[in-house]
C-alpha cells in the first residue's frame, strides 16, 4: 500500500503525510535478539522525559508477543519536514529552532499514528505503536514507579521498545538506510519515517492477497474518518517540495531563514553520516 494523504491541524494548516502498508511475515521482522542490545538501542533508556513503562527494559520482547500472530501489517508514516519548516513557527525568536521544528513533527507525526493505532485496537487487532506508552495520559506511570500497570488493555509497545531493528526492516522495505539525526538537532534528515505494526492471527489456508487487500482497505477507512482528513487536492505546496525523498537530502536550519525552499536544499551530506550513531 502506498497512499498520500491531506492532514489538517486544529489551526488550520493543510500539509501531505505519506502512509506505506507491507504484510510481513514474522520471521521475516529483523529483531534484536539481546535484551542488552534493545536497552542500547534506546540511548536514554531510564533517562529521557518520555520514559516509562512502555519502554524498554518494561516491554515485552517481539519474540514473545502474540505468539499465535504470524504476520505483521508493517505501517510506516513518512513525512516531509518541510512542512514542519513551514508551520512549527521556529522563527518566532525559539532558542533553538532545529529542535522546536523535530518536537513539532515528532508531536505531529506519532499523535496521528496513536489515533489510527487505536481504531485498530478497537477493531480487535494487538498493535505496536511509535514513541513511548501513553495510555494513562500524563498521570504518572505506575510500572515505571515499580509497579503493576494501572491500565493493561491501553498500554501500547513502540517496534523499536520490543526488539524490531527499524534501521534493518526500513532497509528491506525500502532499499535504502533509514536517516537519522546528524550532529545536533540543527541537521536533520528531509524526511521523517515513523514505524508502527498491527498483528494479524491468520489462518493457513487463508488466501494472504485478500487479506493484504482488507487490511489495506480497513487501513484506509481509518485514514479517510480521522478528524484531521482532508482532500489531497486542497493542500497548497510549498516552493520546492517533492512528495519523496531518497534519503540524500539534509535539512539544515539556520537562523533568520524565511525561505522556505532556500532552507530545504540548504546542505547536502552523503546518507551514510545520516545512519544511527553506534
Amino acid at each position: 500500500m502506498h497512499k498520500v494523504v491531506g492532514y489538517q491541524t486544529g489551526s488550520g494548516n493543510k500539509m501531505l503525510m505519506t502512509i506505506h502498508g507491507h504484510l510481513v511475515h514474522r520471521s521475516d521482522i529483523p529483531v534484536v535478539p539481546d535484551r542488552q542490545d534493545v536497552l542500547s538501542h534506546c540511548k536514554h533508556s531510564g533517562g529521557c522525559k518520555g520514559w516509562n513503562g512502555g519502554c524498554p527494559p518494561y516491554a515485552t520482547h517481539f519474540d514473545k508477543m502474540c505468539r499465535t500472530s504470524e504476520w505483521l501489517y508493517v505501517i510506516t508514516l513518512s513525512f516531509n519536514m518541510m512542512w514542519a519548516i513551514k508551520y512549527s513557527g521556529w522563527w518566532k525568536g525559539v532558542s533553538a529552532p532545529g529542535l522546536y521544528i523535530l518536537c513539532y513533527a515528532d508531536r505531529l507525526t506519532v499523535n496521528y499514528l496513536h489515533r489510527m493505532l487505536n481504531n485498530f485496537k478497537a477493531n480487535g487487532h494487538h498493535v505496536l505503536g511509535a514513541g513511548s506508552c501513553r495510555g494513562c495520559g500524563n498521570r504518572a506511570c505506575a510500572v515505571a514507579d515499580g509497579k503493576g500497570c494501572a491500565n493493561p488493555k491501553k498500554r501500547m509497545f513502540s517496534m523499536e521498545a520490543v526488539g524490531v531493528d527499524c534501521d534493518a526492516l526500513h532497509q528491506n522495505l525500502f532499499g535504502e538506510p533509514l536517516p537519522w539525526w546528524y550532529r545536533t538537532p540543527e541537521h536533520m534528515p528531509a524526511m521523517m519515517h515513523r514505524y508502527a505494526g498491527v498483528f494479524l492471527q491468520l489462518s493457513p489456508t487463508v488466501d494472504i492477497g485478500f487479506v493484504h487487500r482488507e487490511i489495506k482497505n480497513e487501513l484506509s477507512v481509518l485514514l479517510e474518518s480521522d478528524k484531521s482528513y482532508c482532500n489531497v487536492g486542497d493542500v497548497p505546496l510549498p516552493d520546492g517540495y517533492f512528495a519523496e525523498n531518497k534519503g540524500v537530502e539534509e535539512l539544515v536550519v539556520p537562523n533568520g531563514c524565511a525561505n522556505v525552499g532556500a532552507m530545504y536544499n540548504a546542505y547536502r551530506i552523503p546518507v551514510e553520516l545520516m545512519q544511527r550513531r553506534k
